[in-house]
């Protein structure tokens, strides 16, 4: 469901709503838009650090920035007058926020399908997928569509011309994970008090593979599937499937009684599952970003050895785009650390959390929220509520105050989410779900050497070299096994995704 960006819309939870309403001196009455239009003229880009919860926003402001107080929930703003747009993702976020301006119109939308249509893909995206498994905001897959990160605010100008418009970013921020820290906990109010997103949309922006595919309603009579379940997934994630865990979390919830689900990704990157007793883990930030770094360097240099055969020249930069990628990141990490060590005492003492590593940094930053993202989508388009055991600053800056110590329970995390422990499902089980042995109609490795035949020449066979000496090659790296496997699942669901979408190569 495209978004108009004259029209309010809402979709998550804000979970301090009484505190809020009393900092800004309103009543318990009040809507839910105008609270929010309220607190964005008073807090401007630190709004995300007051209004706290899980949610992505889009806040039409009008031409001056109380107009919209004077308009009736759901209704559009003069279209010809000068329009303000406030769009924002709470700091630690399960919902995503996608945008592209163009001369003609301001796109907005809560899911990146609602772009895919005849699109054209960005090889360095797809490059990242291949190589790291997730995309690093603002990137999409799609090619001039773009992603607000976790904690991210921008306020944009659009403007009519004769023909079309002119759009324009006037001012953004982004949090750093310090500030996301000391917005507090995520789980502060009752269920029945907290603003949800019912209360806006009319509609939930479920995924293009919701419960009513037809795919996923014969997997759950018929018994799972895993490499028939492919094309439902990638269609649900809008991207490629890129991991077997969602895979797994797939069959979890299709085999599970019940509406509701708990997730406790994230536990293992907190430390809050039992981990080998007799791991020695290095006593520094210093050695744990150097640890860090070759292990990086170490698979940068696996994966070319693996893939260089196979991919085209226009894939072949992918590793050089991933190890630049990687480094931009730790330029913001370092960044940020240096202005977290130049606070006062009184500071610090209040954030109460130890310098976290580049590979913690990384993966509440980037990481994790992609993959809460994900489970996410595939938790509604299977009709469960989603929670986030982990998804909360308070618990993640505990964590951070135990950094480099081996902790024995997640009865913290889950106590936090209002679940008992036996609820949480632990997706991170590697699950055998493809033999080289399998019947060849559905076998993983025989369907992507079949690509070589019946690929989608637009970008399938653009980019990649599926061809019987090479790919035989590749299956035969059993020590690479689950990168061999990974692979397979990438190049099956990226040639499926984008064939069913009819989508094409963007000039790289």
């Amino acid at each position: 469901m495209m978004l108009n960006h004259r029209c309010f819309a809402f979709y998550g939870q804000i979970t301090n709503r009484d505190s809020v309403i009393e900092a800004l001196g309103l009543i318990e009455e009040t809507s839910l838009q105008d609270l929010l239009t309220v607190a964005f003229q008073t807090w401007k880009l630190d709004f995300n650090q007051k209004v706290l919860g899980d949610y992505a926003l889009v806040l039409p402001l009008g031409s001056s920035l109380g107009s919209s107080l004077d308009a009736s929930k759901g209704t559009s703003l003069d279209s010809n007058a000068l329009l303000e747009c406030f769009i924002s993702c709470s700091a630690f976020s399960s919902f995503s926020l996608f945008y592209q301006a163009t001369s003609l119109d301001f796109s907005v939308s809560f899911r990146l399908d609602d772009f895919m249509g005849d699109a054209l893909l960005d090889p360095s995206a797809i490059g990242q997928l291949f190589t790291q498994s997730y995309i690093v905001p603002p990137s999409t897959l799609v090619k001039g569509v773009r992603q607000l990160s976790n904690g991210e605010s921008q306020i944009w100008q659009i403007s009519p011309k004769t023909i079309g418009l002119n759009a324009s970013c006037l001012a953004h921020k982004t949090l750093t994970l310090m500030e996301k820290l000391k917005t507090g906990a995520l789980v502060c109010l009752p269920e029945e008090k907290r603003f949800a997103n019912t209360q806006v949309l009319n509609e939930k922006p479920l995924s293009a593979g919701s419960v009513e595919d037809i795919a996923l309603k014969q997997l759950k009579d018929s018994g799972f599937d895993a490499f028939m379940a492919l094309p439902s997934l990638s269609r649900i994630l809008s991207e490629p499937v890129t991991q077997i865990s969602q895979l797994k979390l797939v069959e979890t919830l299709l085999n599970q009684e019940g509406d509701s689900y708990v997730s406790g990704t994230g536990m293992s990157v907190l430390g809050l599952v039992t981990q080998d007793k007799n791991m020695t883990l290095p006593s520094s930030t210093g050695q744990l970003n150097q640890r860090w770094d070759k292990a990086a360097l170490d698979e940068n240099k696996t994966l070319k050895g693996l893939y260089k055969r196979v991919f085209k020249s226009n894939m072949r930069q992918a590793f050089k785009a991933q190890r630049q990628a990687q480094l931009v990141l730790r330029q913001e990490y370092q960044s940020q650390m240096l202005s977290f060590q130049s606070q006062d005492q009184a500071g610090l003492a209040s954030a109460k959390c130890e310098l976290p590593s580049f590979e913690s940094w990384l993966a509440l930053s980037v990481c994790l929220p992609n993959v809460w993202r994900q489970e996410r989508l595939i938790a509604e388009s299977l009709g469960k509520t989603i929670h986030f055991s982990c998804l909360d600053a308070s618990l993640i800056r505990h964590s951070l105050a135990q950094i480099g110590q081996i902790k024995l329970s997640s009865e913290l995390a889950v106590a936090q989410s209002g679940q008992a422990q036996a609820d949480v499902i632990k997706t991170d089980i590697v699950a055998n779900y493809f033999k080289l042995d399998d019947d060849s109609l559905v076998n993983l490795y025989d369907a992507m050497q079949r690509l070589m035949m019946h690929g989608y020449q637009p970008v399938t066979k653009t980019l990649f070299k599926i061809v019987p000496p090479i790919t035989a090659k590749l299956i035969k790296q059993h020590k690479h096994g689950q990168r061999v496997q990974a692979f397979c699942m990438k190049s099956l669901t990226l040639d499926h995704l984008s064939r069913h979408l009819n989508c094409s190569l963007a000039r790289s």
